[in-house]
C-alpha cells in the first residue's frame, strides 16, 4: 500500500539521476498560476540564465511594444528576487546560486514545464522571450 498523498505527482527524471521526485499537485499549481514564473521555468528549459537575464526577457515580455525600460526591468528584478525564485527553488523547480545569479533546472523542472507546456500556450517574441498568454489552453496531450 503506498503512502504517498493521492495528489502528488511523481516524475522520473531521465537523465543520470534515478530517484523520483514527488511534488503536491496543489503546490504546482499554485507556482504555475503566476505568469512570471511561467516565464522562468520556460526560459531555463534550453540554458542556464542570470537572474540579470531573466529580469530583462520577462520585462521585454510583459512590454513588447517598446524596450524594457530601466524602471521595469528593476522592478521584475527585484519580484524575481524577493519572491518568485524562491517559490520556485523551494519546490526544486529551479536552483540558484544567490552569489552568481545563475538559475538552473532544479530536479522537479521537467515535470512543471511539463505541466506548463500542457495547460498553458506560451508564443515567444521577436527576441526569443517567453510571452504568456494565460487564457489560452493548449489543446495538445502532455508531452512524453
Amino acid at each position: 500500500m503506498s503512502s504517498q498523498n493521492p495528489t502528488d505527482v511523481s516524475y522520473s527524471t531521465h537523465n543520470d539521476r534515478t530517484d523520483s521526485e514527488t511534488i503536491d499537485a496543489a503546490d504546482l499549481f499554485g507556482v504555475l498560476e503566476n505568469e512570471r514564473r511561467q516565464c522562468v521555468i520556460r526560459a531555463i528549459a534550453d540554458e542556464d540564465r542570470t537572474l540579470s537575464e531573466l529580469a530583462t526577457m520577462l520585462a521585454r515580455a510583459e512590454s513588447p511594444d517598446s524596450d524594457a525600460d530601466h524602471k521595469l526591468r528593476k522592478s521584475v528584478y527585484v519580484c524575481l528576487y524577493q519572491t518568485h525564485l524562491g517559490v520556485l527553488e523551494s519546490l526544486d523547480i529551479i536552483t540558484w546560486d544567490q552569489q552568481s545569479g545563475l538559475v538552473t533546472p532544479g530536479r522537479n523542472h521537467g515535470l512543471a514545464l511539463q505541466v506548463l507546456r500542457s495547460v498553458v500556450s506560451a508564443p515567444e517574441v521577436s527576441d526569443g522571450a517567453p510571452r504568456l498568454n494565460p487564457d489560452a489552453m493548449a489543446d495538445s496531450e502532455m508531452d512524453r
